[in-house]
């Protein structure tokens, strides 16, 4: 069949070829929707995925949905933070609704939160025969339930879209880490994204010190800050940290510093930004290939809220070279998982390509680039 890559559909046939398993096709089909048109269906399939379940008919969730707003009861959305705010539009995008967000901090909520208004947990555990809740947090999906199971809130009332709630963690744990048999010991892994050096320290327990050295970078201060503390505290083995971000060359950016793992890159005219908004840094960017030179790297990870690319063709002369483990995040920009997987497969055509997930929303896709002979 004759295929031209200008043509986006013949760029997405040629990317899913390219990838090794069911698993990774599904997801990609998934996320390339996501692209299009952000749904409830496509997430949740993807939940489901991630948590080892089939797939199954996309809009079951929404009958979930009707069948509550039918029997006169009220949908809860457990959270007001970002993956909150994310689930809202979700639910909007899918052409249904939902009655209130549930926060520990209510309190800060007088004016509601996206328009709806905010309960305190308390208040829905008591009133739980009128509510169900779906709970919008990643990082504390588990103590959210377990807290409202102890307080005698019923499980049934807890909306959970896989049946294996219980593996989500497990699975979580092993982001960016699916495919570490194929890192290369004795030679380096860089942490791009660092921010509280926890994946730094799993590959260091990982390797058990069988590793050249990390390159870890992380531009936001109040990141570096706690980076340079823990690192010092754990004593991580030939650890170097860099206050800088990765690019396609050295330079300065404008940085969207909030402290948190959303701290980004941003694209704008010096004009436009705010001198008092304290948010707005700028920050030092620098090319993976000028800073490694002759180091051989064996495994780069990089979660850099939408600079993967930039970074990776900064990275290319290194990652032609050696041919590294990579797992990188394609979830922070609409064809982010179509441009890079296309990238590094016309950069290193030998590289076979997985697709995961590690995340209860939309977040957290990590696309996987392995040459197989590297195994250990």
């Amino acid at each position: 069949m004759f295929m031209c890559e200008n043509n986006p559909l013949d760029k997405i046939c040629l990317a899913y070829e390219m990838l090794e398993d069911d698993l990774s096709k599904y997801l990609f089909f998934l996320q390339i929707m996501n692209d299009v048109h952000e749904t409830m269906d496509s997430t949740f399939q993807m939940i489901r995925l991630m948590a080892g379940n089939t797939p199954r008919p996309g809009t079951y969730w929404a009958d979930i949905f009707d069948k509550i707003h039918k029997d006169n009861k009220k949908i809860i959305l457990y959270g007001t933070g970002k993956a909150a705010g994310l689930f809202a539009k979700l639910v909007w995008n899918s052409a249904r609704d939902f009655d209130a967000f549930c926060s520990r901090g209510a309190e800060r909520y007088e004016n509601g939160f996206m328009g709806k208004e905010v309960y305190d947990p308390t208040y829905v555990c008591k009133n739980a025969d009128e509510y169900y809740i779906l709970i919008s947090s990643n990082a504390f999906y588990e103590e959210i339930y377990n807290s409202l199971v102890e307080t005698g809130f019923p499980e049934d009332h807890i909306l959970s879209f896989t049946k294996r709630h219980d593996q989500v963690t497990k699975v979580i744990e092993k982001r960016y880490f699916e495919f570490i048999q194929f890192f290369k010991q004795d030679t380096a892994f860089v942490d791009a994204g660092c921010y509280d050096c926890d994946d730094s320290i799993k590959f260091t327990n990982m390797q058990k010190g069988k590793y050249s050295k990390i390159l870890a970078f992380e531009p936001d201060k109040r990141n570096f800050d706690i980076c340079k503390k823990v690192s010092y505290q754990i004593s991580i083995p030939h650890f170097e940290l860099r206050k800088c971000g990765l690019g396609e060359k050295n330079g300065t950016s404008f940085f969207e510093a909030n402290g948190d793992p959303s701290s980004r890159i941003i694209e704008i005219a010096e004009s436009d930004v705010q001198k008092s908004d304290d948010l707005v840094d700028t920050v030092s960017i620098v090319s993976l290939d000028e800073v490694v030179r002759n180091e051989k790297i064996g495994f780069i990870k990089m979660d850099i809220e939408g600079a993967e690319l930039a970074a990776l063709k900064g990275a290319a002369q290194t990652i032609f070279r050696d041919r590294p483990l990579l797992a990188i995040s394609v979830y922070h920009k609409k064809g982010d998982l179509l441009q890079i997987l296309s990238y590094l497969r016309e950069l290193v055509p030998e590289y076979r390509f997985y697709i995961r997930h590690y995340s209860i929303s939309q977040d957290d896709t990590v696309l996987y680039a392995i040459k197989k002979d590297t195994k250990k």
